[in-house]
């Protein structure tokens, strides 16, 4: 039996055991132990966007959605949401003046709202522009990655994409390489080390790392931590004693 079915298996058992009809709750399979989230390096990234904005769109293909990937990506890195919670975006969502974005189908069922810089929020007014030039109506509640015609992005294109542009920039694609969520662990990664350049307290700054992403526990973010530590070892070094085993060193398929 598959982990989905099982997991599935297991609530409807519990569920019975709660109604007074005793049920046998099934173990659940071992839990995957050699994940190692991907993080792109700095020069990767910049060679991904640059593939990106080379991409051409075929006014002709009204359904295509080149058009809104150089603004999706940026965002993906540059705030580290969930490709989900990025699609799922409107037009009243994205507030480029006071540079914020509202989270509201968010993987753990909480809003959020996630803090932009100012260099994404004018990427975000500029794609905003360009998609008023679009003949399609654009309200508030309008999605704010559209294809030429309107339509919102189909997550099944977006990984086509993704992958084109990857083989591109010459990034690897094997079975542990770059994946969509990889732009989510390169921006924890990223922040953690640029708060450690600055000086920053990173045992402080850990909470607060975990409520911009939107982890339900601290653990999640920690596991960042020690990938952070092990690609920048030297810069770590000095708060390891104090943050990198904030919590156990537990063996899952890794933050999410």
């Amino acid at each position: 039996m598959n982990p989905p079915r099982t997991v599935t298996v297991v609530q409807l058992s519990h569920y019975l055991n709660r109604q007074g009809i005793r049920s046998l709750i099934p173990k659940l399979p071992p839990i995957k132990k050699d994940f190692t989230p991907y993080v792109f390096s700095r020069d990767q990234i910049a060679s991904f966007f640059h593939e990106a904005d080379l991409l051409v769109t075929d006014k002709k293909q009204m359904n295509s959605i080149i058009f809104s990937l150089p603004c999706l990506w940026r965002l993906l890195y540059g705030t580290g949401v969930r490709i989900g919670e990025a699609l799922a975006l409107l037009e009243k969502d994205v507030n480029t003046e006071d540079c914020y974005l509202v989270i509201r189908d968010s993987k753990n069922g909480l809003e959020r709202l996630i803090p932009m810089s100012e260099s994404l929020s004018e990427v975000c007014r500029v794609f905003r522009k360009q998609k008023k030039r679009l003949p399609i109506h654009i309200g508030s509640e309008t999605p704010f990655f559209v294809s030429l015609n309107g339509s919102v992005c189909v997550r099944r294109a977006v990984y086509k994409w993704f992958h084109r542009t990857l083989v591109k920039a010459g990034i690897p694609r094997h079975d542990h390489g770059a994946r969509i969520h990889s732009f989510r662990h390169s921006f924890s990664v990223h922040s953690l080390a640029m708060m450690a350049e600055t000086g920053q307290d990173l045992y402080c700054s850990l909470p607060v790392l975990s409520s911009y992403l939107g982890h339900q526990c601290l653990e999640s973010t920690n596991s960042y931590v020690r990938l952070t530590a092990e690609m920048y070892p030297g810069l770590i070094k000095d708060i390891e004693a104090v943050c990198l085993n904030v919590f156990p060193n537990l063996k899952s398929h890794g933050p999410n």
